[in-house]
């Protein structure tokens, strides 16, 4: 979104505190159909209700829009020949989404109002604020219980940085498409990783026409909730699925390719995830720069830490990893 949260050390952090109580609320609904009614909700559990939270994260988010569109506003004033085609941000730089958003509400506000910037704020905002973050910290975790996994890993890496000279004194690090494409070996761990914890614990369905099973129906207006943990963790497509075995995807022949909905990390379908394949780079940069750096060790075996069953795959207590320097 082009902004800076700082969210360690600034009172920014309100706004992911504030999202957290709000999602932990939400499921604890979820999973109690009798407070589903806000009436019923309100008179008996009105601590579940998450008004207060809203308000923290609509006005957070409104305040960021408005501090964007007034520094579009003051960028594009202060360039020669305003109103002229080649003095839009669109032809100096590429924009970060919400600009985006902004220069086309500003040039075509019939186009894309206020509201529809704010609709689409709300939603993005806090889609992927957390399921990076776990995936890194599963991923090393499945690494840190698996020496020979992360001595290819290692190796993989260390041959992409020397093949490219990324070292190489006075120049930053940049690591390109060229380079993550390069590295096989670790996608295939990342997408193990994710299969035995799933960014997302589960998603919904709406049954739009009835499902007929050798045993049931499933009638048409339900609503389905899938849990990817389980459907990640069938044996026909996975075999040993307990195990961690990254090479399952390196194998062409492997099971699970055979069914498109088998591995959905990022879900299926038309609604699976925009963002999969950003999602994908990001972990690829984080956990090459870190492992170039860093062996790590796990200080529990898989199996020790459960998955918490929020909307996130979040640990169900501490992820204790212990890094030795390697370089």
């Amino acid at each position: 979104m082009g902004v800076k949260m700082n969210s360690q050390n600034e009172d920014k952090s309100k706004y992911i505190e504030t999202l957290n109580v709000a999602v932990r609320k939400i499921l604890k609904r979820i999973m109690t159909p009798w407070f589903w009614n806000d009436l019923v909700c309100s008179l008996f559990s009105p601590d579940l209700l998450i008004h207060e939270q809203m308000n923290i994260i609509e006005g957070f988010i409104y305040s960021v829009i408005r501090s964007r569109r007034k520094a579009l506003l003051e960028s594009k004033q202060q360039q020669p020949g305003d109103n002229t085609e080649t003095s839009t941000p669109l032809k100096r730089k590429r924009l970060a989404f919400l600009d985006l958003l902004l220069e086309h509400n500003i040039t075509d506000p019939s186009r894309w109002s206020e509201a529809d910037i704010e609709e689409e704020m709300e939603f993005f905002f806090p889609a992927a604020h957390e399921t990076t973050t776990e995936s890194v910290v599963w991923t090393l975790f499945c690494l840190g219980n698996s020496t020979d996994c992360q001595a290819a890993v290692h190796q993989e890496i260390d041959a992409i940085w020397e093949q490219y000279d990324l070292d190489r004194e006075g120049a930053q690090c940049q690591l390109t498409s060229e380079h993550l494409n390069q590295m096989t070996y670790l996608e295939a761990v990342i997408k193990e990783s994710m299969r035995l914890y799933p960014p997302v614990v589960s998603l919904g369905r709406y049954i739009s026409t009835d499902i007929v099973h050798e045993s049931f129906v499933i009638p048409k207006g339900a609503t389905v909730c899938i849990l990817i943990e389980k459907l990640h963790r069938d044996p026909h497509f996975f075999p040993k699925p307990d195990a961690f075995l990254p090479e399952r995807f390196l194998d062409p022949q492997a099971p699970h390719l055979g069914n498109s909905f088998a591995y959905i990390p990022f879900s299926g379908g038309k609604r699976n995830c925009i963002g999969g394949k950003m999602a994908m780079k990001e972990l690829k940069i984080i956990l090459s720069i870190l492992l170039r750096h860093f062996s790590v060790q796990s200080l529990k075996k898989l199996g020790e830490i459960d998955i918490d069953p929020v909307i996130v795959s979040m640990p169900r207590g501490p992820v204790d990893i212990r890094y030795t320097p390697r370089l």
